[in-house]
């Protein structure tokens, strides 16, 4: 009889996986990996045509011979393992996965937050898991939008399941303009591990109230005040989690327990803390007339934008032989004065290790070290030209905006409604106003052309270690090096003498037309710069410097760039798609991890790159890191949300290297020589950028010390607002103007002008465009 029941027991197993197998080849729609929509799992080929898988890629690495003039640099890749039973921590324990339909008897595909569900345990709602709670293994997200969901009942603690337990599913859907649907399931545990036949969730249109918004949370002396909008006719009910409440390598277990109910109210003061731990909060909201209790609100957590956590995430395969450097690196950050946690593990999609960063309380940063799921963004014109598809890291770094699938690209044309498994839609989540990011996202990842990953992730934390502590001549020359190429050398050149020179009182700006090429480029590499700007057009594997007047492109490419001795510190890459991190050898990559004594790059994922390297290079001049001054930037730019222009040039920003680190001069190089100042012979006036969406700094020039007047005027003449007024002494003075008039508040757009005079005599006029 025992022997029997074994069978039994394995067949019905192994039956449900055929089944759930069968059943994704059929339901999946070409395009949408099974393991979350905007997650691709395929990288591009070096000319960025047709994507193909890593194992065709590296089959065809393996037959090519690969060298840099001479020196063989092609090694077998050591990294981006598909490991079909690589688990996060080892193999589904009580995993229930089921199938969902609406009430017109079609699947759910709809996603958190409109989508959401809870499970009680043997009936009990003290303790509740939700959609948030872990799998314990690489799969589909616990609501998946392709009309299945999951959850790990193995999650329940204290007590945890056991045969013979039953539990309870309640599934909620808020369709926007559409009656609400809610539904619920039970079923009994017969045995451990877990095994049950697919069936099916229903729902049914239900009026139940929506679930409670605007959450806020603040620490009051010992105590956590919970705040949020409170609707007529109902009562409320509140879960709490606890963050010290773990599974295996610090993952939160996100199971909650009821603390209070029947709140009729908009606050609840939490007193029963333990002021040494973290917490984290839902809501529901219960109808006093019906009874009816609506879904879940999202989860609200202490988290502050600034805090002291960093937190390393690191790809399984790589972790025992980079250990070593790690603890080393963790112990200089402590140093620094922070806290550091760190992860071992990998993840379903980008949402799962998202929703990861978003329950780190404090959390300053994260170093993603190794291959992770990539968030994908895609961006057109409104007539449908410049389409890109790219990867937006700012998806990490924004953890309470709303990243959405609204659009789809025909075959010409602009984007239509509908869904393609592309994020399309960013936008920012009540209460907040702005579409700031609250956290810096930095990675390490050497692509499988560029050898074994495990030994150029060592090597580049060696170099880290003696950059941090002044070890051996890692550190070079402290002075920079500007190259705007002739797209962009006025430009360039007036970031280097006005705001790069904060920085590096010492440096070299190449900006004249025809003076800007590849050859000189190359042989400036190894001059020994600590910082190195340059702006010019660019794909993932090189540059393209334009020649004889611009008639012609001299190339650049990726290949080049260890034979030519590279040894700056710091890379800024206004470069298209040059950090393009799904490319094999990109040169992002490649000048951080593998020159001599590279420490990190910033550049894009796609066309483009940073804009505002004036507010860049003032907050790097205030002692922070480039880490810190990449983020100061993005929250600049964001504080009024980005529009159509800016979401095209900073959505593929991306940072390679460790971000902590600070520029520093060596030891026996702590004087630097300032290069001199041009003198005027004019009056000038210029802005930047121009048009703007929410402040432009403008710059006016004087030969000589003079009494003047800096206004605003509108279109019609009329002065709407007074900058400056007063002495001013000769040279450059930079003046920030936010788009406001003199009573404080925001002009409308349109175009105004900077009206620069002495006494009545007009000096300068300069057009600008306000584009609120």
């Amino acid at each position: 009889m025992i022997i029997f029941r074994k069978i039994l027991y394995w067949t019905i197993k192994l039956a449900v996986k055929l089944f759930f197998l069968w059943w994704s080849v059929i339901l999946i729609q070409p395009g949408l990996t099974q393991s979350n929509f905007p997650v691709r799992t395929q990288w591009r080929s070096p000319d960025g045509s047709l994507p193909m898988t890593y194992q065709q890629w590296k089959a065809d690495w393996e037959s090519q011979s690969r060298t840099m003039d001479g020196e063989v640099v092609y090694r077998t890749a050591g990294f981006l393992k598909t490991e079909v039973d690589s688990f996060v921590f080892g193999n589904d324990y009580a995993y229930f996965k089921d199938f969902v339909r609406h009430s017109d008897g079609n699947l759910c595909q709809d996603l958190p937050p409109q989508a959401s569900f809870i499970v009680l345990l043997n009936g009990n709602d003290q303790k509740i898991l939700t959609d948030d709670a872990p799998r314990w293994s690489i799969g589909d997200p616990n609501i998946s939008g392709m009309g299945w969901f999951g959850i790990e009942l193995g999650n329940f603690n204290q007590p945890a399941i056991a045969i013979g337990d039953s539990f309870n599913i309640i599934f909620s859907c808020y369709k926007p303009a559409e009656i609400p649907q809610q539904g619920s399931y039970s079923k009994q545990i017969i045995g451990l591990p877990f095994v049950a036949w697919p069936s099916t969730l229903y729902l049914q249109d239900l009026v139940i109230p929506v679930p409670p918004d605007s959450l806020t949370l603040a620490r009051e002396g010992t105590a956590l005040r919970l705040c949020w909008e409170q609707l007529p006719g109902v009562s409320y009910t509140i879960y709490r989690r606890s963050q010290s409440d773990t599974l295996a390598r610090n993952f939160p277990r996100f199971q909650y327990e009821k603390i209070a109910e029947g709140i009729i109210d908009s606050c609840y003061t939490d007193g029963q803390i333990d002021t040494l731990d973290s917490y984290g909060y839902l809501l529901f909201a219960r109808d006093l007339s019906s009874g009816r209790t609506s879904g879940r609100s999202r989860d609200i957590c202490e988290h502050s934008q600034r805090g002291n956590v960093r937190a390393i995430f690191i790809q399984p395969e790589l972790y025992p032989a980079i250990q070593a450097n790690i603890i080393r690196l963790v112990t200089d950050w402590e140093a620094e004065g922070a806290e550091v946690v760190v992860y071992s593990m990998q993840f379903p999609g980008a949402s799962a290790l998202r929703d990861t960063l978003r329950a780190i309380d404090d959390l300053q940063g994260a170093l993603l070290v190794g291959n992770f799921p990539v968030p994908w963004f895609q961006f057109c014109d409104p007539d449908g030209s410049n389409y890109q598809e790219y990867p937006a890291d700012l998806f990490f770094m924004d953890l309470d905006g709303i990243w959405e699938d609204n659009l789809y690209r025909p075959s010409s044309g602009p984007m239509l409604p509908g869904t393609d498994g592309i994020y399309d839609t960013h936008y920012d989540d009540y209460p907040r106003t702005t579409e700031k990011p609250e956290i810096i996202i930095a990675r390490i990842i050497p692509t499988p052309g560029m050898g074994d990953a495990e030994e150029i992730i060592n090597n580049y934390l060696d170099k880290v270690y003696n950059y941090r502590h002044d070890l051996g001549d890692i550190r070079q020359e402290f002075r920079a090096l500007a190259y705007p190429d002739d797209d962009w050398n006025l430009w360039g050149n007036d970031i280097a003498t006005l705001y790069l020179s904060q920085v590096y009182q010492e440096y070299l700006c190449i900006y004249e037309i025809n003076a800007t090429t590849g050859v000189d480029y190359r042989e400036r590499l190894n001059d020994h710069y600590s910082l190195l700007h340059v702006w010019v057009h660019s794909w993932s594997g090189g540059h393209a410097f334009k020649v004889n007047d611009g008639t012609q492109n001299e190339w650049f490419y990726n290949f080049q760039i260890l034979p030519s001795g590279s040894n700056a510190n710091f890379y800024q890459l206004f470069a298209c798609s040059n950090s393009s991190y799904v490319e094999d050898l990109n040169c992002g990559a490649i000048y951080a991890l593998q020159t001599s004594s590279g420490i990190n790059t910033i550049g894009s994922t796609h066309s483009g790159g940073m804009l505002h390297f004036d507010y860049f290079y003032t907050q790097l001049s205030r002692g922070i890191s480039f880490g810190e001054a990449f983020f100061k930037t993005f929250q600049f730019v964001g504080e009024h949300g980005y529009n159509h222009d800016m979401r095209g040039w900073y959505y593929g920003l991306t940072f390679n290297g460790d971000p902590f680190i600070i520029p520093q001069p060596t030891a026996v190089n702590t004087i630097s020589r300032k290069k001199p100042v041009p003198i005027l012979q004019a009056y000038e006036l210029d802005n930047y950028p121009n048009p703007f969406n929410s402040s432009t700094r403008i710059t006016l020039s004087l030969p000589a010390a003079a009494d003047v007047q800096l206004s605003i005027y509108n279109i019609l003449g009329q002065k709407v607002r007074s900058l400056e007024r007063g002495h001013l002494s000769a040279g450059s003075h930079r003046i920030i103007w936010d788009g406001k008039n003199d009573a404080g508040h925001f002009l409308p757009s349109g175009v105004y002008f900077a009206r620069l005079q002495q006494s009545n005599e007009v000096l300068q006029i300069r057009k600008m465009m306000l584009m609120q």
